[in-house]
């Protein structure tokens, strides 16, 4: 899902993205975002290059990953701050029976026993949930924790072609959520777009 591929970004409808972009991501709560839950669904049908992350929503239940699978996700994100130890073991055992790869993501190193079984990727988040700062060399550290073999996505905050290539190099991050810095933009597909024109790895 990762490997060899740099960017995850939003799904919005009609927006274009870049062939460097790797996966199409969209919340599990679906019937929140319709529009964008059917773009996803829809390019990730059409467009085989596209693998499909979807966000398990804390406040739904296991069933979200039975949706996430019907509507042909490739992988489910699961965020270890909203979970206990047990519920994170449940939902990435079902995600593993189902097919599904799953990025868990992480915030700091008391979190590192929610990789369990069923768990394919890492996600470290750059930005401090408590205080919205961001550290890179908080994500470096942490990484450099991790077993070297497993593949890491660097999330959050990630704002710059050099914040990019300072990851990459120092932190041995295989893949990178982006969302805000595009989000921002007045057409985000377009500003993608340039960022991975600007970005050779």
């Amino acid at each position: 899902m990762v490997k060899d591929r740099l960017i995850s970004s939003t799904a919005l409808p009609g927006e274009p993205l870049p062939n460097l972009s790797a996966s199409i991501s969209a919340r599990a709560a679906w019937q929140s975002f319709p529009a964008v839950f059917r773009s996803a669904y829809g390019r990730t049908r059409t467009e085989t290059r596209w693998h499909w992350v979807t966000y398990y929503d804390e406040d739904g239940d296991p069933y979200q990953v039975y949706e996430a699978r019907a509507f042909g996700a490739s992988a489910m994100l699961l965020i270890a701050a909203v979970l206990d130890v047990h519920q994170a073991e449940d939902l990435a055992g079902l995600a593993k029976e189902l097919g599904l790869e799953v990025l868990m993501e992480l915030h700091g190193e008391d979190e590192f026993g929610y990789m369990v079984d069923g768990v394919t990727v890492a996600g470290i988040n750059n930005r401090n949930l408590k205080t919205f700062e961001v550290d890179l060399e908080h994500s470096i550290r942490m990484a450099n924790m991790l077993p070297a073999q497993l593949p890491k996505i660097s999330e959050s905050g990630i704002r710059t072609i050099d914040d990019m290539k300072k990851l990459r190099a120092e932190g041995g991050f295989d893949g990178f959520l982006i969302g805000e810095n595009f989000m921002k933009e007045e057409h985000p597909g377009k500003a993608c777009i340039e960022f991975c024109q600007r970005y050779s790895y």
